[in-house]
């Protein structure tokens, strides 16, 4: 069966934003869909996050990876380490160097093989927004694209697509859905 994985970010759970709707919007698509509460949540830390994400999930050639934000980075480190390629991985609000009020972030690697992350995933979505007040604007998947091209998306004035803090309750994600229904 094919399947789906959908990541939340630091200090959110899964229960949160748009995911519960792009988890109902696979399921109906036919995927298996996993949106798991990544452990020690608030930290994002990639030797926690990226040994749990490979132990449980089982990633299949039609699997698709949706990120956001912090785990973005956890998800390219995984496929990475795959052997075959993945479906489709789209990458919302990501980001592979420090935030703009960081000077380093727990999730990021010192180095990817982009090359390998390039082969394995057959497509690739980068979604960003022109006003993310943390920073992972388009500017920050401009570094993403350009490290592994695919599709960049900027929307307009979308923030960081959900956030308690700066108020965006972002419920639903209509261009996520087209994306998922290619």
């Amino acid at each position: 069966m094919k399947n789906a994985l959908v990541l939340h970010g630091r200090n959110c759970t899964p229960e949160m934003f748009w995911y519960p709707y792009i988890r109902n919007e696979l399921e109906k698509l036919g995927y298996q869909t996993s949106v798991p509460l990544l452990p020690e949540y608030r930290s994002a830390d990639r030797e926690i996050w990226v040994p749990f994400i490979k132990r449980t999930f089982d990633f299949q050639e039609d699997s698709i990876l949706i990120g956001v934000s912090s785990s973005c980075a956890a998800i390219l480190e995984v496929v990475e380490s795959l052997n075959h390629f993945v479906d489709k991985v789209i990458l919302v609000a990501g980001f592979i160097s420090p935030l703009r009020e960081e000077n380093t972030h727990p999730v990021l690697k010192d180095d990817y093989n982009w090359d390998k992350i390039r082969r394995n995933i057959r497509e690739l979505y980068i979604i960003n927004s022109d006003t993310d007040e943390i920073g992972a604007d388009q500017n920050k998947g401009r570094e993403i694209f350009q490290k592994l091209g695919g599709t960049q998306i900027i929307m307009h004035d979308q923030g960081h697509f959900g956030s308690i803090k700066l108020d965006q309750p972002y419920k639903t994600f209509p261009l996520l859905k087209k994306l998922i229904q290619y």
